[in-house]
């Protein structure tokens, strides 16, 4: 019900309506508000940790232009803070993310079923599209990770990895080829890539935003690439990306890589 008292805000009095007492908020306390603002966007698409001069210059972007927070998105999405390395690979992906991120970045064919299932899948991992717990939205980061909803990520996603179509392990193929080619800066064919530590770190920096932290982190990849395949095979240089075992061992090292601390962010 509808209160056509006078009311006191901000030392003020008068018979406020919604509509005149959100515009006395905004004139009283328009810094407070750009600041609040403008370090859940920081906190949003940067990094938990805000850096306060950043976030002071949106605030007085966001209070200039009437408090429309287009000109503030376009100001942070074109810095060079944004892009700075040391700014990428801070927020923990939410589901969603999770899911689409891996389906775009490994280019894998999808439609209405598979998305639907990827809407149901997020939903068990504590995220509804459409239908956030309250006007705050998700809280985010750390609290997309608990005992339950790893555990859940893991499985999930490992489910797809299962029952990946041919088309997306001959992409990683060619990804890997192209990537090792540009390097050696000559054209390689599949025969000529026999080296499975240069295989398994270059899948790893495909997918893992920046990359692992320790030469025995992508040592541990490498092991896991291997698979069965016995070591004399890579030692006299019989193994390559061609062979027909190729796929079986990408698929151990995705296993692999979606476990990792470092690729659950963004």
């Amino acid at each position: 019900m509808f209160d056509d008292t006078n009311k006191t805000i901000f030392g003020q009095t008068a018979n406020f309506t919604y509509s005149t007492a959100i515009d006395l908020i905004f004139s009283a306390r328009s810094s407070e508000i750009a600041h609040f603002i403008c370090g859940k966007l920081y906190r949003f698409f940067v990094c938990n940790e805000i850096d306060a001069n950043i976030v002071n210059a949106m605030a007085q972007t966001f209070i200039s232009n009437n408090f429309e927070i287009t000109p503030v998105l376009r100001q942070l999405f074109k810095s060079e803070h944004f892009f700075d390395e040391y700014n990428i690979g801070h927020l923990i992906k939410s589901p969603i993310e999770n899911f689409v991120q891996f389906v775009h970045t490994l280019s894998m064919p999808y439609d209405d079923g598979s998305v639907t299932g990827l809407f149901y899948m997020a939903i068990d991992e504590g995220q509804t599209l459409f239908n956030p717990p309250n006007v705050a939205g998700w809280p985010g980061h750390r609290a997309w990770i608990n005992e339950t909803t790893l555990a859940l990520r893991w499985d999930q996603i490992s489910y797809w990895i299962q029952y990946f179509p041919y088309s997306v392990w001959y992409q990683l193929r060619d990804m890997v080829v192209d990537v090792l080619s540009t390097n050696a800066g000559t054209a390689l064919s599949e025969d000529d890539i026999i080296d499975p530590a240069l295989v398994a770190a270059t899948i790893v920096d495909f997918l893992v935003v920046k990359g692992l932290p320790t030469a025995q982190d992508y040592q541990n990849a490498t092991d896991v690439f291997k698979g069965s395949v016995p070591q004399n095979y890579f030692d006299e240089g019989i193994w390559n990306i061609g062979w027909d075992e190729y796929i079986n061992q990408v698929r151990q090292l995705l296993y692999h890589i979606v476990k990792l601390p470092e690729y659950q962010l963004n």
